[in-house]
């Protein structure tokens, strides 16, 4: 999954909004040299992305992008199913997308001193940016392949990504429909199992 559904999967508890952040930047096994708590949050990121790389239904959206696309098929569902999850927000969540931002950044702020320098960096231009509160726009699929395209060493076709999410729009919902109640269902027993603290 990508930011948008990380930080609503991990939400309210605040260490584990910093831990799905933290989950893009730390690697290999945990040390214990944090809080107990913020590994919990890069435990749980880690274990969304395996559920989600392992569902039936998302192998599934993976096979329906032609064959040129279809080895970047996690890279781009992940994208997608965040605009899907943004489009749809107030199904999902009771606050509006763009007061659920401020009180992520606002937790990301106050907890500036566990983030890496490239991590705190990623924040304050997603906070200024407001760049999450956009993420309901065609727009944001184009930019987030676009990117993804210049960051691979390899040539790659994901900058013309674009026009396999328009073909493919109305399939791909409907996996996003099928297995995103699936994937909160999943956190909210991994949470029940896992975490012991107040949010």
């Amino acid at each position: 999954m990508n930011h948008l559904a990380h930080f609503h999967l991990s939400a309210p508890q605040a260490d584990l909004i910093v831990g799905s952040v933290l989950g893009d930047y730390v690697k290999g096994r945990l040390s214990g040299d944090r809080p107990a708590n913020l590994d919990l949050g890069i435990r749980l990121h880690r274990v969304i992305d395996g559920y989600t790389d392992r569902h039936s239904i998302v192998r599934n959206s993976w096979r329906r992008f032609d064959k040129p696309f279809q080895r970047y098929g996690s890279l781009m569902t992940d994208i997608i199913f965040d605009y899907f999850l943004a489009n749809e927000w107030q199904t999902f969540h009771q606050d509006p997308l763009c007061h659920f931002h401020d009180s992520i950044f606002s937790v990301l702020d106050d907890y500036q001193s566990y983030l890496p320098a490239n991590a705190r960096r990623w924040s304050e231009r997603m906070k200024c940016s407001r760049a999450i509160t956009a993420y309901d726009k065609p727009e944001f699929i184009h930019r987030s392949f676009v990117h993804l395209s210049g960051r691979l060493s390899r040539n790659n076709p994901l900058g013309d990504g674009y026009e396999q999410f328009e073909t493919h729009k109305d399939a791909l919902q409907a996996d996003f429909h099928r297995f995103y109640p699936e994937m909160i269902d999943f956190v909210v027993k991994w949470k029940q199992h896992h975490i012991h603290f107040p949010g």
